[in-house]
């Protein structure tokens, strides 16, 4: 009977493996790129105006800038989600609700 409560684990596949290694590398590297954006364009937004040659179109301007304008406005409620997916899933940990402490076990 005490077979029946044990809990089994199967083997990955290929496919499962080599996904799991593209997100355990890749989206720490994104995090950070997307930490480090924010923070630089966070900053830019708070000094003064930035000077654009004269080449530069006006309408790719105000887009590019509005993207930077929306991405910070957003990012810390992406950045939110994550760390609280983060803590809620290890403290589902601590209640025995999952095997696994982390995302990427």
């Amino acid at each position: 009977t005490d077979d029946q409560y044990q809990h089994r684990v199967t083997e990955l596949t290929k496919f499962d493996k080599t996904c799991s290694t593209l997100f355990a590398t890749l989206l720490p590297y994104w995090k950070d790129r997307c930490d480090h954006c924010y923070s630089e364009w966070k900053e830019q937004s708070n000094v003064s105006p930035v000077y654009h040659t004269p080449n530069n179109s006006i309408t790719n301007r105000i887009t590019v800038e509005n993207s930077k304008q929306k991405f910070v406005q957003l990012y810390p409620y992406f950045h939110m989600a994550h760390e609280g997916s983060i803590f809620l899933y290890q403290f589902a940990y601590l209640l025995g609700y999952t095997h696994y402490w982390s995302f990427s076990l």
